[in-house]
């Protein structure tokens, strides 16, 4: 009885150690990242019905690059500031598009909050079990 509950113990084991080392992770539908950013910039600026399909449109444009950019393979020998450079120049071109879609006042919003710097979350407490 003590080995048959030992072997299913390290069946268990082995088979989520495998499962937790499958190959690369799969980049999420640039459809879907597109309408979940539109989703969150419209919690942010109230975009009208008019302005969402021309959002998505330039959002989903813009995922598609990002990802694009991210899927090409990194040349031994380099520090990565090409590619931070791409980046951030398909980031202020996307801002950019934005620009000719959004209300002054939205624009102001998103540019904002595309400029803060992230705010310091606080550590999570972890409760002590030694009492």
């Amino acid at each position: 009885m003590k080995k048959t509950i030992l072997v299913l113990a390290c069946s268990v084991i082995v088979s989520l150690t495998a499962t937790a080392q499958e190959g690369k992770r799969q980049m999420p539908d640039p459809v879907v990242q597109a309408a979940n950013q539109v989703e969150k910039l419209n919690q942010i600026v109230s975009l009208t019905d008019a302005q969402k399909p021309k959002v998505l449109e330039l959002t989903t444009a813009n995922v598609k690059a990002m990802n694009e950019l991210r899927q090409k393979p990194r040349t031994e020998g380099t520090d990565g500031t090409a590619r931070r450079t791409e980046m951030q120049k398909l980031r202020t071109d996307y801002l950019a598009s934005l620009k000719t879609v959004l209300t002054p006042e939205q624009y102001v919003k998103i540019e904002k909050e595309a400029t803060e710097p992230l705010k310091a979350k606080p550590a999570p407490m972890i409760e002590s079990n030694n009492k």
